[in-house]
């Protein structure tokens, strides 16, 4: 592929990713980092630090960063790890939960506006593109 369809790819991927980053926050405090972190510890119930930095990407220092705002902000919980006390096991709280819900209700709204431009067939392709990529 030559550099100018990269390039252009690059561009678009840039651009789709305002629909998850625009201006109109749900919460001008949380943002699609902090619903991410929520999903999955909501989907993981025995996530430990470790998961998170190895979801992102991040340094564990930058991972714990990320959940101890979570932390103070009342959304996460900590408990020991009863049988390894070097882990500490994070659960999402009632609050959590509560802004993991609305986050995702605007999400959702958003991507069903933007889907409307697209027929079904087009809608099943995306997905399908999607996944393919997000397993690469």
């Amino acid at each position: 592929m030559p550099d100018s369809q990269i390039d252009e790819i690059i561009k678009l991927i840039f651009e789709a990713k305002k629909l998850t980053q625009d201006s109109k926050k749900f919460s001008q405090r949380y943002s699609p980092l902090h619903l991410r972190t929520l999903l999955f510890i909501s989907a993981n119930p025995n996530t430990v630090m470790k998961d998170i930095a190895d979801l992102f990407g991040i340094a564990p220092p930058s991972a714990t960063s990320l959940i101890e705002g979570m932390v103070k902000s009342g959304f996460i919980a900590r408990s020991e790890d009863k049988t390894d006390r070097r882990n500490v096991r994070l659960h999402i709280t009632r609050s959590g939960s509560l802004l993991l819900r609305a986050g995702l209700g605007h999400f959702k709204r958003k991507i069903r506006k933007v889907l409307k431009e697209l027929t079904r067939q087009e809608q099943a392709t995306l997905m399908l593109i999607i996944k393919k990529l997000s397993n690469n």
